[in-house]
């Protein structure tokens, strides 16, 4: 193996550089530094694995006073093939983004709580509530739309940890809408 020390290299006016052939690997060095300060990147260096997965039809869910998993009808798009049985189980290492919201409607006049909970590994990490006797007084009312959203970034290990959406209502409730997605950081 050859060094070839230069300061800089530029292809011939109106071409394309190319390091290496189809199949190779370019090392960079631990201790290097890799500055594309103001330049474009394509291909590797995407925010995937990514997913969103919608409840957009008639599939709506019933539930009242338990906290219940939140269903979803519809994946708009799933990168990686990590999103399935209603969770994202990202086997990529790092830290990801998730977001996720419920719309629904109140099937009693009452209710006052609600709560949007994301789960990890079957736990809840980010709790997202609402509470009438705190909030105007039509916001919970019954046949009104509600919604709730929250986000959270969280550091997933790549060998089994999962996400899920769960919901709580005072009184029954019907879940008309919803939305969970999720994508995995590049730089942090």
């Amino acid at each position: 193996m050859a060094t070839l020390f230069v300061d800089k290299l530029d292809p011939q006016s109106g071409t394309a550089l190319e390091i290496g052939s189809s199949g190779d690997t370019i090392s960079i060095p631990s201790g290097a530094t890799l500055d594309a300060t103001g330049a474009t990147i394509t291909g590797a260096l995407t925010m995937t694995p990514a997913f969103q997965a919608t409840k957009r039809d008639t599939s709506h869910q019933t539930f009242s006073t338990t906290p219940t998993k939140i269903t979803f009808s519809n994946e708009d798009f799933d990168t990686d093939n990590m999103f399935a049985s209603d969770r994202f189980t990202p086997t990529t290492a790092g830290k990801y983004f998730l977001y996720f919201q419920v719309l629904g409607q109140p099937n009693a006049v009452n209710s006052e709580d609600a709560y949007l909970k994301l789960y990890k590994n079957g736990s809840a990490i980010g709790n997202y509530a609402s509470d009438s006797q705190f909030a105007n007084v039509d916001q919970f009312q019954n046949g009104q739309n509600n919604s709730l959203s929250g986000s959270f970034t969280d550091t997933a290990n790549g060998t089994g940890d999962y996400y899920e959406i769960y919901a709580y209502y005072s009184e029954s409730f019907t879940v008309t809408d919803a939305a969970f997605g999720g994508y995995k950081l590049i730089g942090v």
